[in-house]
């Protein structure tokens, strides 16, 4: 009987150290938490940048783009970027359209001084001028986040706000 009330004690010691130690162990993450961390909105606002000659390339490259890009100029508030497809590297028409949009939301939203975007889409070598689009910072000012409507393409996005143009229907430079 004496050893089996040294067992019990022996346990009841454990299990209070153990919820001791775990209650413990609870509240450092908290603690650290509360200090480091004050609370933030889950919908961050995302700050824009100002684009410039110093910035440009990390811009551009941190837009992934299934196009190929062949020329970029930034100049007097205008984003220029100049596209290939060419025989070896195929690209889906969505993802073309895609790339536009993607491209063009992200020159308007993520940036202060972007007000204009023209993009044009090359084939076969720069030889033949697939389509364009010039957008104007104006034509979004009823849609600034640059969101699609409910079960609207990228290609109808472009077409109903901004100039999208088929053919060689732009002169390259």
């Amino acid at each position: 009987m004496h050893s089996l009330r040294n067992v019990s004690k022996g346990m009841m010691a454990a299990l209070v150290l153990s919820v001791v130690i775990a209650f413990t162990i609870s509240l450092i993450p908290s603690v650290q938490f509360s200090q480091l961390q004050p609370d933030f909105p889950v919908f961050k606002h995302i700050s824009q940048s100002t684009l410039s000659e110093e910035n440009l390339v990390d811009f551009i490259s941190s837009t992934p783009t299934q196009l190929l890009i062949k020329k970029v100029i930034w100049k007097e508030e205008t984003l220029a970027i100049d596209f290939l497809i060419d025989k070896n590297h195929r690209v889906e028409t969505n993802d073309m359209y895609r790339d536009l949009y993607t491209v063009t939301k992200k020159g308007f939203v993520q940036t202060k001084n972007v007000k204009k975007i023209l993009l044009r889409v090359f084939v076969n070598n720069m030889d033949t001028l697939f389509m364009s689009v010039a957008a104007d910072k104006k034509d979004i000012l009823k849609n600034p986040t640059m969101e699609l409507e409910e079960s609207m393409t990228y290609k109808e996005f472009l077409e109903k706000h901004f100039r999208t143009n088929y053919g060689n229907a732009i002169k390259p430079d």
